[in-house]
């Protein structure tokens, strides 16, 4: 029985030891040179506002998905993002994109700071066409969440940062679902 006990401390101890080197291993990664949203800043958004329109659907909670291990998870869910990008103009665009949560979200209740993005390769996009951006951020359960986390949660779920390379240029933007930007 000692050694059962010491067995399973033992497989614990290294399965956190994994997580925890995943976790480091997200913060630190490198995305091809992009920054990360806490150091966003707002730019002439006049010029990017005749090229493209953001639409964003309402970010919807994905509970009870089972983990790797086939049981039910009780300790995480995910906030489902969608997400387009339309070329409102009447010629071909360029654009790569990248989108970030909030870096107060990232901080202490999502999981992962870069929901999707193409690093900096660009895609043609025709007239009156739109890119369309569908990712899933890994959240501690929304159950387990202070009242704070849940107030913070529900405050920023419709914001979200972009990092956009559109004709060459490089564009950071701050957006609401409300339309804003």
């Amino acid at each position: 029985v000692y050694m059962k006990d010491r067995l399973v401390k033992f497989i614990i101890f290294i399965s956190l030891a994994i997580i925890l080197f995943i976790l480091i291993l997200v913060k630190f990664r490198m995305d091809n040179g992009f920054q990360p949203c806490e150091t966003l800043q707002d730019i002439d958004k006049s010029q990017i506002r005749d090229y493209i329109q953001i639409i964003m659907e309402e970010p919807r909670l994905q509970y009870n998905k089972t983990n790797p291990e086939g049981t039910v998870d009780n300790d995480f869910c995910n906030m489902i993002y969608k997400v387009s990008i339309k070329n409102i103009t009447d010629k071909d665009i360029e654009l790569a994109a990248n989108i970030f949560v909030p870096y107060e979200l990232y901080e202490t209740i999502i999981m992962s700071e870069k929901l999707v993005g193409q690093g900096d390769n660009t895609k043609t996009i025709t007239p009156n066409k739109k890119i369309n951006f569908t990712s899933g951020a890994l959240l501690i359960h929304t159950q387990k969440l202070s009242r704070e986390q849940s107030e913070l949660l529900d405050k920023l779920k419709n914001k979200l940062y972009f990092q956009i390379l559109l004709n060459g240029k490089e564009y950071y933007i701050r957006y609401n679902r409300n339309g804003a930007y």
